[in-house]
């Protein structure tokens, strides 16, 4: 019984210090499953904000895929447009060339016109051409020039004409005969106004000057607009144009217009 009652107390005490190590194992058991659990919050947590990320994320890629299709539509709008205004730049260059070619043919068509009679710029370029001719080849050289009806110097009715300080034509292009007459004897003309008006325009170095006279053709009184310049030894270079009426004069001797009759 004593042997018995040894063995049941050794048990006991082998069966408390399991149970106690038991226990000792659940402790450690229930810490490591805290853990656990612990790390466990952390990435559900964790999941959680990559879920939320993702979402924006997701988000975020609608609104750009609808901003991309408003920019796919207006780059089409853009495209159209573009189509159209090239279109329409190839009907405009088109008609632009046609235009040119119409202006081309009329300025060659203005280009071949001629007037019956001269006009005032003609006959101011004219005088112009006869001073740089007398620089060129001396007056008496020039002189002879300006009486060849064949020369540059007759042009319909314009022609050069050169007056002294008497009123005596030394040069009329229009009739070599006429060298050595009068403004005076040309019918239809006030000779010594229009004498006084060349002397005056001459002391200015040039301009224009108006006056009526009998045209030789038709034997009607016109109106007519001589341009005059100054020469040496009191000698006057002049050309005229005739005029519908007479003008008033402009500022600086120049003409105010240059109508011409039909």
């Amino acid at each position: 019984m004593r042997r018995l009652a040894q063995r049941s107390q050794e048990a006991a005490n082998e069966v408390r210090q399991l149970i106690a190590e038991s226990a000792e194992r659940v402790q450690g058991t229930v810490q490591e499953i805290r853990s656990v659990n612990e790390a466990m919050d952390v990435l559900v947590r964790g999941i959680r904000d990559i879920a939320a990320r993702i979402g924006e994320m997701a988000d975020a890629s609608r609104q750009q895929s609808t901003a991309l299709a408003v920019v796919v539509a207006a780059v089409g709008d853009l495209d159209k447009v573009t189509y159209e205004n090239s279109a329409m730049v190839e009907r405009t260059t088109h008609r632009a060339n046609r235009l040119m070619e119409r202006t081309r043919d009329l300025d060659e068509a203005v280009h071949h016109m001629k007037l019956r009679q001269g006009t005032a710029d003609e006959a101011y370029e004219l005088v112009h051409k006869a001073l740089a001719h007398i620089r060129a080849v001396g007056y008496e050289r020039a002189a002879e020039d300006f009486h060849d009806k064949n020369g540059p110097f007759v042009d319909r009715d314009l022609y050069i004409f050169v007056l002294d300080e008497a009123g005596t034509y030394r040069v009329m292009g229009l009739d070599r005969a006429k060298v050595g007459t009068r403004v005076h004897d040309a019918p239809g003309i006030d000779a010594e106004a229009f004498l006084a008006s060349v002397r005056h325009r001459a002391a200015q170095g040039g301009g224009w000057v108006e006056y009526n006279i009998v045209n030789p053709v038709t034997g009607q009184v016109r109106a007519k607009s001589s341009y005059v310049v100054p020469l040496n030894n009191g000698l006057v270079l002049g050309c005229g144009a005739y005029r519908s009426a007479l003008r008033a004069e402009s500022v600086d001797g120049q003409p105010a217009s240059s109508a011409l009759d039909d």
